[in-house]
């Protein structure tokens, strides 16, 4: 290389390194930097952050079924430390972001003259807040008001800082700080867009909607990227639905329509589904509507959504009391979904309601059970349908038992030959299915559906459907003759697939399980021998009448519960009909001729009545129904007066606490005044007496049976509302005694409140030989053979102890039996019936 060249490449290193100076403030330092940071690191970072961006999105499941969110971002309520990071893409961009600054900042006596920097601070924010750290975030985007307000990023951070003030559960500022900047500021037409989006989603946290879908609109005309135009006409339609503003919601879903394939399709199809749901049903068929959702079924682009599609379809079809068609197409979207949770309930709950009004209430039972596996257990919701679920558990367990009773004592009123017959019918069926079955195979075990005459009841375990394998007797009894062919008969322990545990079984070496000599080979011959079945029909005139009496109470609790908890007489008069043609226990005869009275008063069945009316008068003319009957007004209000009598006394009893008196004479008016509307008056007054003795889980449960029995009564209600506030009492963990400034002092030993009494006096008695008269004392019933004296107002646990002993000085009978507690432990030595546990715990130490 000639001399020349290198004095010029020597002169050019000097350039170079010259140039690579942060300190000075020249053309080439400055231009080194800027292109330095614009088109490397930060062209990187921007890649970056972009990809995490496509994460964002391809991750993001939008709730169609709610009011969308503004902004596409699903929060994560995990709790981030300090370095960590959800997306490794977003942590690249942050470090691109962080290097710029370092490597190529040119801050000097205060002034950045690199004027890529305010770009790197937008990046990092950006990059900090699609990663949930909103604080960090947050400091960025005010780095840049403070260091650079004159850059041209400068309402670019503006924007962000506010859409962070949002995530931050700050509207209001957001409100405020949005609304000045679209006042003063020059902004391009896309970040006005944006600022008008933030301040929409400020509007809809603080619940000013109209404000909200107004900014919306603005947004919406102003952006020019075709998803956020989608998004945000779709989601001012759902606001406009939620404020009732019918026509403009239609209006709103008719432009996303006209948008079509501009926009992403789901976009497209809930607007048409949302229009649809707007229809208001005229309970006439809609050949026209109905022609529009088959359309929408028909396109194949529409494959992904016909869940949806069939859901709304559904509802349509149930709004017009076309029930066999509405279960087909809520049959039809359980199987095209689409892991949609909340479709899953939507469809499972709407089955479930369908049952439920045609009185088939295990089949109801069993849909409403598929509802909760697919609700969030946190919800309101959840806790509805699994108070209605409760509701059916008594109705389905009387029912399943009434039928199989009526069952055995049809076998029982049977002559032998008669059996015989029976059972061989029986066994040819069963061999006849078995072999359906077992030729089906892997298509039985993979049904979904059973055919049960007012539509299909779900059978299948998968992730698809949702639905438990035992709610399919077909697949269930395949499984148990599967089972039984290849493992024989097996008792429920560990380690059962050894062949030594076989109950009863020689293994014949070679030969598979089941299919050889022993128990299990005999268990097979017995499921095809007649004189197996026969020799299980009860003979005993014992057991028979006990079958016959628990036959007729479950009669007679499904004729109340038809008639009292769900108000269907039409289903309550049958059963108690048929409870008094089995000639019952003579106690019942009365009660259930009283409430069939009742049952088809309701239904207007005048002849019926009549007919009860005078059976009761005639054969019963002294009880009180029959005095009812004859005067259903004054007697009644006699009757009813004389209830509440009672009332009254009972009540008196549970403020001076005798409990167990109220729960017994309580138990008695209930059985007593059983169909009356007084009834549930004594059944909470019984649970708070119940709960005072026998603690917090036994109050709880009375509380959730009442509200459940009595939903529609004031009782009912309040019951319900108490069993919601008791989770403040819930906490059996004791304090440590010294956390605590308020404590009592608690004697124990008294079998009777007369006991208690006596005590109460001789600590009294000590108290005023103690110049001590100023504490107050209480009788507590701990339960109903324990009382506690309780000695209130002391201030620590060592005052407590000392003033026990004072008291024990005046009185020898004061110095056995007694403990100081904090007032807090005590509420939950009372509440919970702890007193054994807190004395194990803290007094034997």
């Amino acid at each position: 290389m000639s001399r020349t060249y290198r004095i010029i490449f020597i002169l050019l290193g000097t350039c170079l390194i010259a140039a690579c100076s942060r300190k000075k403030d020249n053309f080439v330092n400055r231009s080194w930097h800027s292109v330095g940071t614009k088109y490397n690191i930060l062209y990187n970072g921007n890649l970056a952050l972009e990809a995490g961006l496509e994460e964002v999105r391809q991750s993001y499941r939008d709730d169609f079924w709610d009011v969308l969110p503004i902004e596409r971002m699903t929060i994560n309520e995990d709790i981030t430390l300090p370095g960590q990071q959800k997306n490794a893409n977003f942590e690249r961009a942050e470090e691109k972001a962080t290097k710029a600054y370092q490597k190529h900042s040119m801050l000097n006596n205060g002034e950045e003259y690199n004027p890529q920097m305010d770009e790197a601070f937008i990046l990092l924010g950006k990059a900090r807040y699609y990663d949930q750290r909103f604080i960090p975030a947050l400091e960025a985007f005010n780095y840049i008001l403070f260091k650079y307000p004159k850059g041209n990023q400068i309402n670019e951070a503006k924007i962000w800082r506010e859409k962070v003030n949002i995530r931050l559960d700050n509207p209001e500022v957001a409100l405020d700080n949005l609304r000045d900047l679209l006042a003063t500021a020059k902004l391009e037409k896309q970040q006005r867009a944006d600022a008008y989006a933030a301040l929409s989603q400020a509007f809809y946290d603080t619940e000013q909607l109209d404000s909200s879908v107004h900014y919306l609109n603005k947004a919406s005309r102003l952006t020019k990227i075709k998803d956020d135009q989608g998004r945000f006409t779709y989601v001012s339609g759902q606001l406009f639905q939620r404020t009732n503003q019918k026509d403009s919601a239609i209006a709103a879903y008719d432009r996303v329509i006209e948008m079509h394939r501009a926009i992403p399709r789901v976009y497209y199809i809930s607007a048409h589904l949302g229009k649809i749901m707007l229809t208001e049903p005229t309970g006439q068929q809609d050949i026209a509507l109905e022609e529009y959702m088959e359309s929408l079924a028909s396109n194949r682009e529409n494959r992904p959504y016909l869940d949806r599609i069939y859901y709304a379809q559904a509802e349509y079809f149930n709004q017009l009391d076309s029930t066999q068609l509405a279960i087909d197409y809520y049959n039809k979207s359980l199987r095209a979904n689409r892991e949609d949770r909340k479709l899953y309930a939507f469809d499972y709950s709407a089955l479930g309601d369908l049952y439920f009004d045609e009185a088939r209430f295990p089949e109801a039972g069993a849909y409403y059970d598929s509802t909760l596996t697919n609700l969030d257990q946190r919800t309101r919701p959840y806790r509805d349908f699994s108070r209605k679920r409760k509701s059916l558990d008594d109705v389905i367990l009387y029912e399943d038992r009434a039928k199989t009773l009526d069952s055995v004592l049809t076998l029982v009123s049977m002559s032998g030959d008669e059996r015989k017959v029976f059972f061989d019918d029986y066994i040819r069926d069963l061999r006849k299915q078995e072999e359906e079955t077992a030729s089906s195979g892997a298509q039985s075990l993979g049904s979904t559906t059973v055919s049960t005459g007012l539509g299909n009841v779900p059978s299948t375990p998968n992730a698809t459907t949702g639905v438990f394998y035992f709610y399919n007797p077909q697949t269930a009894a395949y499984g148990l003759q599967e089972f039984e062919r290849r493992w024989g008969n097996r008792k429920l322990q560990d380690n059962w697939r050894l062949s030594s545990l076989q109950a009863g079984t020689d293994i014949v070496e070679g030969q598979p399980i089941g299919q050889g000599q022993g128990a299990d080979a005999g268990i097979i011959e017995d499921r095809y021998n007649p004189d197996f079945y026969i020799s299980q029909v009860p003979g005993d005139q014992k057991v028979i009448d006990s079958l016959i009496k628990e036959r007729d109470r479950s009669y007679y609790q499904l004729g109340l519960l038809y008639k009292d908890k769900f108000d269907r007489s039409d289903l309550s008069a049958p059963k108690l009909e048929q409870f008094l043609s089995n000639n019952p226990e003579e106690r019942f005869i009365l009660p259930a001729k009283y409430n069939l009275y009742k049952a088809y008063e309701r239904l207007e069945d005048t002849e019926n009545m009549n007919r009860l009316g005078n059976d009761i008068t005639t054969n019963y003319p002294d009880s009180r129904y029959a005095a009812i009957i004859n005067n259903p007004t004054s007697l009644r209000d006699g009757a009813v007066a004389e209830s509440e009598k009672k009332y009254t006394e009972l009540y008196r009893l549970m403020e001076d606490q005798e409990y167990q008196r109220v729960i017994i004479g309580t138990t008695a008016l209930i059985n007593e005044l059983v169909g009356e509307e007084i009834v549930p008056q004594f059944e909470l007054l019984r649970a708070r007496a119940r709960g005072r003795l026998e603690g917090f889980d036994v109050y709880r449960s009375e509380l959730l049976r009442i509200s459940t029995d009595y939903p529609n009564s004031p009782e009912g209600k309040q019951a319900k509302t108490l069993g919601d506030s008791l989770n403040r009492l819930a906490n059996t963990q004791f304090q440590k005694d010294s956390e605590n400034t308020t404590y009592k002092l608690v004697y124990t030993g008294s079998k009777t409140k007369a006991e208690a009494k006596a005590l109460e006096k001789r600590v009294r008695d000590a108290l005023n030989a103690s110049n001590k008269a100023f504490f107050e004392t209480s009788i507590d019933a701990y339960t109903g053979d324990e009382w506690y004296v309780v000695l209130h107002g002391l201030d620590t646990q060592l005052g407590a102890q000392g003033l026990s002993d004072i008291l024990a000085e005046k009185a020898s009978s004061l110095n056995q039996d007694r403990y100081p507690i904090s007032a807090a432990n005590y509420t939950i030595v009372m509440v919970h019936k702890l007193a054994d546990q807190y004395r194990t715990d803290f007094i034997t130490q």
